[in-house]
Protein backbone atom coordinates (compact mmCIF):
# COMPACT_ATOMS: atom_id res chain seq x y z
CA UNK A 1 0.00 0.00 0.00
CA UNK A 2 1.15 3.52 -0.73
CA UNK A 3 0.65 6.28 1.87
CA UNK A 4 -2.72 7.39 0.48
CA UNK A 5 -4.07 3.84 0.59
CA UNK A 6 -2.61 3.36 4.06
CA UNK A 7 -4.37 6.52 5.31
CA UNK A 8 -7.65 5.40 3.72
CA UNK A 9 -7.47 2.09 5.57
CA UNK A 10 -6.50 3.78 8.84
CA UNK A 11 -9.48 6.13 8.59
CA UNK A 12 -11.85 3.22 7.90
CA UNK A 13 -10.29 1.29 10.77
CA UNK A 14 -10.93 4.21 13.13
CA UNK A 15 -14.56 4.37 11.95
CA UNK A 16 -15.14 0.64 12.44
CA UNK A 17 -13.69 0.79 15.96
CA UNK A 18 -15.00 4.29 16.75
CA UNK A 19 -11.54 5.46 17.77
CA UNK A 20 -9.67 8.68 16.89
CA UNK A 21 -7.82 8.50 13.55
CA UNK A 22 -4.08 7.94 13.87
CA UNK A 23 -2.70 9.50 10.68
CA UNK A 24 -0.95 12.66 11.90
CA UNK A 25 2.55 11.32 11.25
CA UNK A 26 1.79 9.97 7.77
CA UNK A 27 2.40 12.12 4.69
CA UNK A 28 -0.54 11.87 2.30
CA UNK A 29 -2.48 13.71 -0.40
CA UNK A 30 -5.92 14.55 0.98
CA UNK A 31 -7.50 14.83 -2.48
CA UNK A 32 -6.08 11.48 -3.55
CA UNK A 33 -7.42 9.84 -0.38
CA UNK A 34 -10.89 11.31 -0.96
CA UNK A 35 -10.85 10.24 -4.60
CA UNK A 36 -9.96 6.68 -3.60
CA UNK A 37 -12.69 6.79 -0.95
CA UNK A 38 -15.21 7.94 -3.58
CA UNK A 39 -14.29 5.02 -5.85
CA UNK A 40 -15.12 2.68 -2.97
CA UNK A 41 -18.24 4.69 -2.01
CA UNK A 42 -16.94 5.45 1.47
CA UNK A 43 -16.22 9.16 0.90
CA UNK A 44 -18.62 10.36 3.61
CA UNK A 45 -17.12 7.96 6.17
CA UNK A 46 -13.58 9.01 5.30
CA UNK A 47 -14.61 12.68 5.27
CA UNK A 48 -16.23 12.31 8.68
CA UNK A 49 -13.07 10.75 10.11
CA UNK A 50 -10.88 13.42 8.50
CA UNK A 51 -12.95 16.07 10.30
CA UNK A 52 -11.62 14.59 13.53
CA UNK A 53 -8.02 15.30 12.50
CA UNK A 54 -6.07 18.55 12.71
CA UNK A 55 -6.01 18.92 8.92
CA UNK A 56 -9.73 18.27 8.66
CA UNK A 57 -10.44 21.14 11.02
CA UNK A 58 -8.68 23.64 8.75
CA UNK A 59 -11.31 26.00 7.21
CA UNK A 60 -10.20 25.38 3.60
CA UNK A 61 -10.81 21.63 4.02
CA UNK A 62 -13.65 21.54 6.53
CA UNK A 63 -16.25 23.06 4.20
CA UNK A 64 -15.62 20.52 1.43
CA UNK A 65 -15.71 17.60 3.88
CA UNK A 66 -18.98 18.81 5.38
CA UNK A 67 -20.47 19.11 1.87
CA UNK A 68 -19.61 15.47 1.15
CA UNK A 69 -21.12 14.45 4.47
CA UNK A 70 -24.33 16.44 3.84
CA UNK A 71 -24.72 15.10 0.29
CA UNK A 72 -24.43 11.51 1.52
CA UNK A 73 -26.95 12.07 4.32
CA UNK A 74 -29.40 13.51 1.77
CA UNK A 75 -28.78 10.56 -0.55
CA UNK A 76 -29.35 7.93 2.13
CA UNK A 77 -32.36 9.89 3.39
CA UNK A 78 -33.94 9.74 -0.06
CA UNK A 79 -33.31 5.99 -0.21
CA UNK A 80 -34.93 5.57 3.22
CA UNK A 81 -38.00 7.52 2.10
CA UNK A 82 -38.44 5.31 -0.96
CA UNK A 83 -37.98 2.21 1.20
CA UNK A 84 -40.69 3.43 3.59
CA UNK A 85 -43.01 4.08 0.62
CA UNK A 86 -42.48 0.58 -0.75
CA UNK A 87 -43.04 -0.98 2.68
CA UNK A 88 -46.31 0.95 3.03
CA UNK A 89 -47.49 -0.14 -0.44
CA UNK A 90 -46.57 -3.79 0.11
CA UNK A 91 -48.05 -3.82 3.62
CA UNK A 92 -51.36 -2.51 2.32
CA UNK A 93 -51.38 -5.12 -0.46
CA UNK A 94 -50.32 -7.93 1.87
CA UNK A 95 -47.12 -8.68 -0.08
CA UNK A 96 -44.52 -10.26 2.19
CA UNK A 97 -41.11 -8.68 1.65
CA UNK A 98 -37.74 -8.26 3.31
CA UNK A 99 -34.71 -6.10 2.60
CA UNK A 100 -31.31 -7.59 1.81
CA UNK A 101 -27.77 -6.36 1.11
CA UNK A 102 -27.17 -2.66 1.91
CA UNK A 103 -30.54 -1.98 3.50
CA UNK A 104 -30.09 -4.83 5.96
CA UNK A 105 -26.43 -4.04 6.67
CA UNK A 106 -26.63 -0.26 7.07
CA UNK A 107 -28.56 -0.30 10.34
CA UNK A 108 -25.61 -2.06 12.00
CA UNK A 109 -23.20 0.77 11.15
CA UNK A 110 -22.11 3.19 13.91
CA UNK A 111 -23.63 5.92 11.71
CA UNK A 112 -26.17 4.20 9.41
CA UNK A 113 -26.70 7.36 7.35
CA UNK A 114 -23.11 7.10 6.08
CA UNK A 115 -23.49 3.56 4.71
CA UNK A 116 -24.43 4.34 1.10
CA UNK A 117 -26.44 2.08 -1.22
CA UNK A 118 -26.52 2.03 -5.00
CA UNK A 119 -30.03 0.59 -4.91
CA UNK A 120 -32.66 -1.01 -2.70
CA UNK A 121 -32.75 -4.80 -2.80
CA UNK A 122 -36.10 -6.36 -1.91
CA UNK A 123 -36.89 -10.06 -1.64
CA UNK A 124 -40.47 -11.19 -2.29
CA UNK A 125 -42.00 -14.63 -2.50
CA UNK A 126 -42.10 -16.06 -6.03
CA UNK A 127 -45.89 -16.35 -5.79
CA UNK A 128 -46.10 -12.58 -5.09
CA UNK A 129 -43.73 -11.48 -7.85
CA UNK A 130 -46.36 -10.47 -10.41
CA UNK A 131 -48.43 -8.60 -7.82
CA UNK A 132 -45.34 -6.75 -6.59
CA UNK A 133 -44.37 -5.79 -10.15
CA UNK A 134 -47.90 -4.63 -10.95
CA UNK A 135 -48.03 -2.54 -7.77
CA UNK A 136 -44.67 -0.87 -8.39
CA UNK A 137 -45.51 -0.06 -12.00
CA UNK A 138 -48.94 1.24 -11.00
CA UNK A 139 -47.20 3.77 -8.74
CA UNK A 140 -44.78 4.97 -11.39
CA UNK A 141 -41.83 2.59 -11.23
CA UNK A 142 -40.03 2.36 -14.60
CA UNK A 143 -38.74 -1.10 -15.47
CA UNK A 144 -35.20 -1.41 -16.86
CA UNK A 145 -34.79 -5.16 -17.14
CA UNK A 146 -36.47 -8.25 -15.80
CA UNK A 147 -35.95 -11.97 -15.27
CA UNK A 148 -37.61 -14.54 -13.06
CA UNK A 149 -34.94 -13.95 -10.38
CA UNK A 150 -34.64 -10.16 -10.40
CA UNK A 151 -36.39 -7.15 -11.91
CA UNK A 152 -34.76 -3.71 -11.92
CA UNK A 153 -36.74 -0.47 -11.60
CA UNK A 154 -36.30 3.23 -11.07
CA UNK A 155 -38.75 4.45 -8.44
CA UNK A 156 -38.84 8.08 -7.33
CA UNK A 157 -35.26 8.53 -8.49
CA UNK A 158 -33.92 5.45 -6.68
CA UNK A 159 -32.95 2.13 -8.28
CA UNK A 160 -34.79 -0.92 -6.98
CA UNK A 161 -34.01 -4.59 -7.49
CA UNK A 162 -36.94 -6.91 -6.83
CA UNK A 163 -35.63 -10.42 -6.11
CA UNK A 164 -37.29 -13.80 -5.81
CA UNK A 165 -34.00 -15.48 -4.84
CA UNK A 166 -31.12 -13.98 -2.86
CA UNK A 167 -28.51 -15.59 -5.15
CA UNK A 168 -29.02 -15.72 -8.92
CA UNK A 169 -25.96 -17.75 -9.86
CA UNK A 170 -23.79 -20.37 -8.26
CA UNK A 171 -20.77 -18.96 -6.44
CA UNK A 172 -18.80 -22.16 -6.95
CA UNK A 173 -19.61 -25.31 -8.89
CA UNK A 174 -19.63 -27.77 -5.98
CA UNK A 175 -22.58 -26.40 -3.96
CA UNK A 176 -26.15 -25.45 -4.89
CA UNK A 177 -26.21 -21.87 -3.59
CA UNK A 178 -29.46 -21.01 -5.32
CA UNK A 179 -31.26 -23.92 -3.65
CA UNK A 180 -29.89 -23.04 -0.23
CA UNK A 181 -30.84 -19.37 -0.35
CA UNK A 182 -34.21 -20.16 -1.93
CA UNK A 183 -35.14 -21.23 1.62
CA UNK A 184 -34.68 -17.69 2.94
CA UNK A 185 -38.28 -17.42 4.16
CA UNK A 186 -37.70 -20.39 6.46
CA UNK A 187 -35.04 -18.28 8.20
CA UNK A 188 -37.04 -15.06 8.47
CA UNK A 189 -39.51 -13.70 10.97
CA UNK A 190 -42.25 -11.13 10.56
CA UNK A 191 -41.62 -7.75 12.16
CA UNK A 192 -44.21 -5.57 13.86
CA UNK A 193 -44.79 -3.86 10.49
CA UNK A 194 -47.41 -5.77 8.46
CA UNK A 195 -45.92 -7.88 5.63
CA UNK A 196 -42.35 -6.78 6.49
CA UNK A 197 -40.02 -9.64 7.39
CA UNK A 198 -36.43 -9.80 8.58
CA UNK A 199 -33.78 -12.48 8.16
CA UNK A 200 -32.41 -14.01 11.32
CA UNK A 201 -28.81 -12.76 11.87
CA UNK A 202 -26.89 -16.01 11.33
CA UNK A 203 -28.56 -16.86 8.01
CA UNK A 204 -28.10 -13.26 6.87
CA UNK A 205 -24.41 -13.34 7.81
CA UNK A 206 -23.88 -16.54 5.80
CA UNK A 207 -25.50 -14.77 2.87
CA UNK A 208 -23.22 -11.73 3.25
CA UNK A 209 -20.14 -14.00 3.06
CA UNK A 210 -21.51 -15.90 0.04
CA UNK A 211 -22.42 -12.64 -1.70
CA UNK A 212 -18.94 -11.22 -1.08
CA UNK A 213 -17.39 -14.45 -2.40
CA UNK A 214 -19.54 -14.21 -5.54
CA UNK A 215 -18.35 -10.67 -6.25
CA UNK A 216 -14.73 -11.54 -5.49
CA UNK A 217 -14.97 -14.57 -7.78
CA UNK A 218 -16.47 -12.56 -10.66
CA UNK A 219 -15.23 -8.98 -11.01
CA UNK A 220 -13.73 -8.48 -7.57
CA UNK A 221 -15.05 -6.66 -4.51
CA UNK A 222 -14.14 -3.35 -2.93
CA UNK A 223 -13.09 -2.61 0.62
CA UNK A 224 -16.62 -1.65 1.75
CA UNK A 225 -17.86 -5.23 1.43
CA UNK A 226 -15.08 -6.38 3.76
CA UNK A 227 -15.88 -3.54 6.16
CA UNK A 228 -19.53 -4.70 6.19
CA UNK A 229 -18.35 -8.06 7.54
CA UNK A 230 -16.17 -6.43 10.20
CA UNK A 231 -19.05 -4.25 11.41
CA UNK A 232 -21.59 -7.09 11.42
CA UNK A 233 -19.25 -9.29 13.43
CA UNK A 234 -18.78 -6.56 16.01
CA UNK A 235 -22.40 -5.37 16.21
CA UNK A 236 -23.98 -8.84 16.20
CA UNK A 237 -21.34 -10.79 18.11
CA UNK A 238 -23.83 -11.75 20.83
CA UNK A 239 -26.37 -13.27 18.42
CA UNK A 240 -24.29 -14.83 15.63
CA UNK A 241 -24.02 -18.63 15.88
CA UNK A 242 -20.46 -19.25 14.72
CA UNK A 243 -20.73 -23.04 15.00
CA UNK A 244 -23.56 -22.97 12.50
CA UNK A 245 -21.80 -20.39 10.35
CA UNK A 246 -18.61 -22.45 10.11
CA UNK A 247 -20.54 -25.68 9.46
CA UNK A 248 -22.47 -24.06 6.61
CA UNK A 249 -19.46 -22.30 5.10
CA UNK A 250 -17.61 -25.61 5.20
CA UNK A 251 -20.45 -27.25 3.24
CA UNK A 252 -20.31 -24.35 0.77
CA UNK A 253 -16.52 -24.74 0.48
CA UNK A 254 -16.19 -21.12 1.61
CA UNK A 255 -14.52 -21.89 4.93
CA UNK A 256 -11.01 -21.07 3.65
CA UNK A 257 -12.29 -17.92 1.97
CA UNK A 258 -13.84 -16.83 5.28
CA UNK A 259 -10.71 -17.70 7.27
CA UNK A 260 -8.58 -15.57 4.94
CA UNK A 261 -11.18 -12.79 4.98
CA UNK A 262 -10.85 -12.74 8.78
CA UNK A 263 -7.09 -12.37 8.45
CA UNK A 264 -7.51 -9.44 6.04
CA UNK A 265 -10.00 -7.75 8.36
CA UNK A 266 -7.67 -8.26 11.30
CA UNK A 267 -4.86 -6.53 9.40
CA UNK A 268 -7.06 -3.83 7.86
CA UNK A 269 -9.55 -3.02 10.63
CA UNK A 270 -8.10 -4.60 13.75
CA UNK A 271 -11.03 -7.04 13.93
CA UNK A 272 -10.89 -9.68 16.65
CA UNK A 273 -12.81 -12.94 16.79
CA UNK A 274 -12.62 -16.33 18.48
CA UNK A 275 -12.56 -17.98 15.05
CA UNK A 276 -9.05 -18.84 13.91
CA UNK A 277 -8.13 -16.93 10.79
CA UNK A 278 -5.85 -18.38 8.11
CA UNK A 279 -2.70 -16.34 7.84
CA UNK A 280 -1.62 -15.19 4.40
CA UNK A 281 1.97 -14.74 3.28
CA UNK A 282 3.06 -11.11 3.05
CA UNK A 283 3.18 -11.45 -0.73
CA UNK A 284 -0.40 -12.80 -0.89
CA UNK A 285 -1.60 -10.14 1.56
CA UNK A 286 -0.06 -7.40 -0.59
CA UNK A 287 -1.50 -8.91 -3.80
CA UNK A 288 -5.04 -9.14 -2.43
CA UNK A 289 -4.88 -5.69 -0.80
CA UNK A 290 -3.74 -4.14 -4.07
CA UNK A 291 -6.44 -6.04 -5.99
CA UNK A 292 -9.19 -4.89 -3.63
CA UNK A 293 -8.07 -1.25 -3.47
CA UNK A 294 -7.39 -0.89 -7.19
CA UNK A 295 -10.95 -1.88 -8.08
CA UNK A 296 -14.10 -0.05 -7.03
CA UNK A 297 -16.92 -0.64 -4.57
CA UNK A 298 -17.92 -3.80 -6.50
CA UNK A 299 -14.52 -4.53 -8.02
CA UNK A 300 -13.78 -4.02 -11.70
CA UNK A 301 -17.32 -3.28 -12.90
CA UNK A 302 -16.18 -2.30 -16.40
CA UNK A 303 -14.76 -5.76 -17.04
CA UNK A 304 -16.56 -7.18 -20.12
CA UNK A 305 -18.95 -10.03 -19.38
CA UNK A 306 -17.02 -12.40 -21.66
CA UNK A 307 -13.87 -11.79 -19.56
CA UNK A 308 -15.77 -12.76 -16.40
CA UNK A 309 -17.19 -15.90 -18.02
CA UNK A 310 -13.83 -16.79 -19.52
CA UNK A 311 -12.01 -16.53 -16.20
CA UNK A 312 -14.69 -18.59 -14.43
CA UNK A 313 -14.45 -21.26 -17.13
CA UNK A 314 -10.66 -21.20 -16.83
CA UNK A 315 -11.12 -21.58 -13.05
CA UNK A 316 -13.34 -24.64 -13.55
CA UNK A 317 -11.05 -26.27 -16.14
CA UNK A 318 -8.06 -26.11 -13.76
CA UNK A 319 -5.88 -28.16 -16.13
CA UNK A 320 -6.58 -26.18 -19.33
CA UNK A 321 -5.17 -22.91 -20.64
CA UNK A 322 -6.95 -19.58 -21.02
CA UNK A 323 -7.02 -20.00 -24.80
CA UNK A 324 -8.52 -23.50 -24.63
CA UNK A 325 -11.16 -22.10 -22.25
CA UNK A 326 -11.84 -19.32 -24.79
CA UNK A 327 -12.50 -21.92 -27.50
CA UNK A 328 -14.93 -23.72 -25.19
CA UNK A 329 -16.72 -20.45 -24.36
CA UNK A 330 -16.87 -19.58 -28.08
CA UNK A 331 -18.74 -22.86 -28.68
CA UNK A 332 -20.99 -22.34 -25.64
CA UNK A 333 -21.88 -18.84 -26.87
CA UNK A 334 -23.21 -20.27 -30.15
CA UNK A 335 -24.66 -23.48 -28.70
CA UNK A 336 -25.55 -22.73 -25.05
CA UNK A 337 -26.72 -25.70 -23.00
CA UNK A 338 -30.09 -25.76 -21.27
CA UNK A 339 -28.70 -24.48 -17.97
CA UNK A 340 -27.05 -21.53 -19.69
CA UNK A 341 -30.24 -20.78 -21.63
CA UNK A 342 -32.16 -20.69 -18.37
CA UNK A 343 -29.65 -18.24 -16.89
CA UNK A 344 -29.97 -16.09 -20.01
CA UNK A 345 -33.68 -15.75 -19.33
CA UNK A 346 -35.26 -18.20 -21.75
CA UNK A 347 -37.89 -19.18 -19.17
CA UNK A 348 -40.31 -20.97 -21.58
CA UNK A 349 -37.60 -23.53 -22.32
CA UNK A 350 -36.72 -24.43 -18.75
CA UNK A 351 -37.21 -27.67 -16.90
CA UNK A 352 -37.13 -30.93 -18.89
CA UNK A 353 -37.70 -29.62 -22.40
CA UNK A 354 -34.34 -30.70 -23.83
CA UNK A 355 -35.86 -31.44 -27.24
CA UNK A 356 -36.66 -27.76 -27.65
CA UNK A 357 -33.03 -26.67 -27.24
CA UNK A 358 -32.15 -26.64 -31.00
CA UNK A 359 -35.25 -24.51 -31.68
CA UNK A 360 -34.16 -22.11 -28.94
CA UNK A 361 -30.74 -21.83 -30.59
CA UNK A 362 -32.37 -20.90 -33.91
CA UNK A 363 -34.66 -18.37 -32.21
CA UNK A 364 -31.71 -16.88 -30.32
CA UNK A 365 -29.52 -16.67 -33.44
CA UNK A 366 -32.27 -14.83 -35.30
CA UNK A 367 -32.93 -12.51 -32.35
CA UNK A 368 -29.24 -11.66 -31.91
CA UNK A 369 -28.68 -11.07 -35.63
CA UNK A 370 -31.66 -8.72 -35.81
CA UNK A 371 -31.11 -6.78 -32.59
CA UNK A 372 -27.41 -6.88 -31.64
CA UNK A 373 -25.38 -8.38 -34.43
CA UNK A 374 -22.50 -5.94 -33.80
CA UNK A 375 -22.18 -6.92 -30.14
CA UNK A 376 -22.29 -10.63 -30.98
CA UNK A 377 -19.67 -10.23 -33.70
CA UNK A 378 -17.37 -8.32 -31.33
CA UNK A 379 -17.79 -10.93 -28.60
CA UNK A 380 -17.01 -13.85 -30.94
CA UNK A 381 -14.02 -12.01 -32.43
CA UNK A 382 -12.61 -11.37 -28.96
CA UNK A 383 -13.05 -15.00 -27.95
CA UNK A 384 -11.42 -16.26 -31.16
CA UNK A 385 -8.42 -13.95 -30.80
CA UNK A 386 -7.36 -13.73 -27.15
CA UNK A 387 -4.52 -11.28 -26.67
CA UNK A 388 -1.49 -12.09 -24.54
CA UNK A 389 -2.41 -9.13 -22.30
CA UNK A 390 -5.88 -10.55 -21.64
CA UNK A 391 -4.33 -13.95 -20.88
CA UNK A 392 -2.01 -12.25 -18.39
CA UNK A 393 -4.92 -10.41 -16.72
CA UNK A 394 -7.03 -13.54 -16.40
CA UNK A 395 -4.17 -15.67 -15.06
CA UNK A 396 -3.35 -12.96 -12.51
CA UNK A 397 -6.96 -12.65 -11.34
CA UNK A 398 -7.25 -16.42 -11.10
CA UNK A 399 -4.11 -16.51 -8.93
CA UNK A 400 -5.60 -13.93 -6.54
CA UNK A 401 -8.96 -15.73 -6.44
CA UNK A 402 -7.15 -18.91 -5.43
CA UNK A 403 -5.05 -17.03 -2.88
CA UNK A 404 -8.36 -16.06 -1.24
CA UNK A 405 -9.31 -19.72 -0.94
CA UNK A 406 -11.86 -19.92 -3.74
Amino acid sequence: MNNNELVLMQLLRSFVNQTPPDIEETAYDRDEVLQLAAIHDVAAIVGHQLLLTAEGKRPEYKHALLQTYAATVMRTGRVSEVQETITALFAEAGIDHLYIKGSAIARNYPMPELRTMGDIDILVRLCDRERAIELLEKHGAARFESSIDVSTYSFNGVMIELHTNMIHEEVQTDFQFRDYFAKAWEHAAQTQTPALWELEPTFHFIYVIAHLAKHFHNRGSGVRMFMDVAILMEKQKEVLDYNRIMHQLNEMHLDRFFARLLYLNKRWFGSRTEIVEEQLSEEAFADITDYVLSGGVFGYRTTPEENVELRKLYHENREGSVKSSAKKLFFQTIFPNRKRLERLGYAPFKRNRKLLTPFVWIYRWAYCLLTKSGDVKTRLQQLSNISDEKVRQIVNQERIVREMGL
